[in-house]
């Protein structure tokens, strides 16, 4: 049977606590702000695929790593 990398992308909620006036003023200092001030918010995200390529050698299977995959 035929090999394929499926390739798929997903995304998580985050909240942060913004100081300001108004919703608006949150929104373009959060835009300021690094990724990491960002918290996931146990909300569930969504994923989805975006395209399949079949595998033509053994060299174009995915790099595990123990600690990712374990």
């Amino acid at each position: 049977m035929k090999k394929f990398k499926v390739y798929a992308c997903y995304h998580t909620y985050c909240t942060a606590v913004v100081e300001a006036e108004t919703a608006e003023q949150a929104e373009a200092i959060a835009k300021e702000m690094d990724g990491s001030d960002f918290k996931a918010s146990g909300e569930l995200g969504d994923w989805h695929i975006n395209h399949a390529e079949e595998l033509k050698d053994e060299t174009d299977l995915p790099v595990r790593h123990p600690s990712v995959d374990a």
